[in-house]
């Protein structure tokens, strides 16, 4: 897989598209002109990951609103994840 064709996986992947299949088709001679290239990209194709349910579990130390609050993954959210 080519570097563009790896960082648009990774894009989709990271925004919650976690089994994005990233396709690209080549047209040479791009509206005529010849040597110009087009190389359009296509992924993702359906809606995001979500995730089920989000719980805090064995927390002795913090009230679970504290925590909560802080928490940006919630029951239902999209899937991010962070490289």
């Amino acid at each position: 897989m080519n570097p563009t064709r790896c960082r648009c996986a990774l894009f989709y992947q990271t925004n919650g598209f976690l089994d994005a299949k990233v396709e690209q088709q080549i047209e040479d001679n791009y509206k005529g002109k010849e040597g110009d290239l087009f190389i359009p990209f296509c992924g993702a194709g359906r809606e995001a990951d979500t995730r089920g349910v989000a719980s805090i579990e064995g927390n002795h130390a913090f009230k679970e609103d504290q925590l909560l609050g802080v928490v940006a993954s919630t029951s239902g959210s999209r899937i991010l994840i962070s490289t």
